[in-house]
């Protein structure tokens, strides 16, 4: 079964390379994710793996209610601490721009896939995304 691994210890970055089909980052901003990207490859690499880790990323819209939204992704996350809460909350893309914004830049890292999901439970959502990104 394909397998992927996320985290960024080195341990994680290991068991990826040695057991996974590759790699998914939590929903942060790109230019933080590009880094975990890299490591990922550099230890695909290091590992012997031929080719190259599959690479998803991960990020959060609201385009109906933004406030709802974040809070949302924040209450979600705040397990994790406030500090990682916090970071998740704010990467979550508000508006139009902001979405063509995620996905472009996610897309200039070379991954291989960008699961990008709702951080509300209202489904017009789906629609708003789907007309934003045609």
């Amino acid at each position: 079964m394909p397998m992927l691994f996320g985290g960024t210890a080195p341990a994680a970055l290991k068991r990826m390379a040695g057991w996974g089909k590759g790699y998914i980052a939590r929903a942060v901003p790109a230019s933080m994710a590009a880094s975990w990207f890299d490591a990922a490859r550099r230890a695909w690499g290091e590992a012997g793996r031929h080719g190259k880790p599959y690479l998803v990323g991960t990020a959060y819209f609201a385009l109906g209610s933004s406030d709802k939204g974040r809070a949302n992704v924040y209450d979600h996350y705040s397990g994790l601490g406030t500090k990682v809460a916090q970071l998740t909350s704010r990467a979550l893309a508000d508006s139009a721009t902001a979405v063509r914004d995620v996905v472009n830049r996610y897309g200039d890292l070379g991954i291989d896939e960008l699961l990008i999901s709702a951080a509300t439970d209202d489904p017009d959502e789906v629609e708003r995304l789907t007309e934003v990104l045609q």
